[in-house]
């Protein structure tokens, strides 16, 4: 594959260019109205970062600025915690095929260094140690209840929470038998994160025990490899889980081994799944074949309700706008390698869910 691409859209926030940039064109601005994606970028041997910019009402979607990465981008997660500082940040955390994660602020626009990375190679003739993973990082989950603390799953068969601020490894999780593909914390509770393992393992680990969080955790099997799992964001006792060979799995924490549903959703591996916080009962997933499909689900079935192809080659990854849950960003194999989608759009979406026909 000579291309592959990453995409994570997230709020721009209330950015004012500095003084010195006034003279710039207008695109150069970044509007408290826009969202940022940042789209990851793999081309032959050469890596990068892209800052794309989508406004909604103005339907403007371009490329504001770039940075080179030293290792291919895995995993983008953003965070508004900027370490050592008082005030909100726009950060953004990249895991690699290199161990080392590291950390760019997003407002420098000409970055040529990261902020800070988290875990070092170690050199002898420097007289350093090796901390942090050993390979590559697969996942990245930012703690919004601690700001300071951010999750990382390895090929090295680890999870590392991270003290951004003191910038060394809190807490490392073992427990596993293959590398660790997907992890997200709870979203209010804050000691709790979910992993998925390629050995077919969703573990969920209470870490406020350090010491004891190797030896205690809930456990579901599932088939295949775990690609990626997801709290649902409003329902919070529940999750879904996606699996290598395209199957959707939905479970409740308070019930463990136990699947609530399952459905072959896809043909290929599950590489995104959204819930909607405005409407519960919908979920959209995307695989590597390239397709988008929404379903409405409840407690014992999924049902499908519409799908679309898209022209962009393996889909890698979709995330939702912060503002309208709706309206979805895609990164793809093959150009234009970031895709906006709303699938409002759709009448079928519309019918099954009774959302009002757009104006």
């Amino acid at each position: 594959m000579s291309q592959k691409s990453l995409a994570n859209i997230v709020d721009a926030g209330e950015q004012i260019p500095d003084e010195d940039e006034d003279s710039e064109a207008e695109d150069e601005v970044i509007k408290p109205s826009d969202n940022l994606i940042l789209v990851g970028h793999v081309q032959d041997d050469a890596a990068s970062m892209e800052v794309w910019v989508f406004n909604q009402e103005e339907e403007a979607l371009y490329t504001h600025h770039d940075f080179l990465l030293p290792s291919f981008p895995l995993c983008i997660e953003w965070m508004n915690h900027d370490a050592g500082s008082e005030k909100a940040g726009n950060m953004c955390a990249i895991g690699c095929m290199d161990p080392i994660i590291t950390i760019w602020d997003l407002d420098i626009q000409d970055a040529i260094e990261p902020t800070f990375k988290l875990g070092s190679k170690g050199s002898r003739k420097q007289n350093k140690e090796q901390y942090g993973h050993k390979d590559a990082v697969l996942d990245l989950s930012w703690n919004t209840n601690f700001e300071h603390i951010l999750a990382s799953g390895s090929v090295d068969q680890t999870v590392i929470l991270w003290d951004m601020d003191e910038g060394q490894p809190h807490t490392t999780i073992t427990a596993f038998g293959k590398q660790i593909q997907s992890l997200e914390f709870h979203p209010q509770e804050a000691q709790s994160i979910l992993t998925g393992c390629a050995d077919g393992f969703v573990r969920l680990f209470d870490c406020r025990d350090s010491e004891g969080v190797n030896s205690s955790s809930i456990e579901w099997k599932v088939d295949g490899e775990v690609e990626k799992v997801l709290w649902h964001p409003t329902q919070t006792d529940y999750f879904i889980v996606g699996t290598n060979d395209g199957t959707l799995h939905y479970a409740d924490k308070r019930s463990p081994g136990q699947l609530l549903w399952s459905v072959k959703a896809h043909n290929e591996e599950i590489s995104g799944v959204c819930f909607n916080n405005q409407m519960p009962n919908l979920l959209t997933s995307t695989s590597t074949e390239g397709t988008l499909k929404v379903w409405n689900f409840d407690g014992t079935e999924a049902k499908h309700v519409y799908e679309h192809e898209f022209n962009m080659g393996r889909l890698q990854c979709m995330r939702q706008c912060p503002e309208d849950p709706y309206t979805l960003a895609f990164g793809g194999e093959k150009p234009p390698r970031c895709a906006i989608f709303n699938i409002k759009n759709s009448i079928a979406v519309r019918r099954t869910f009774g959302i009002a026909d757009a104006e």
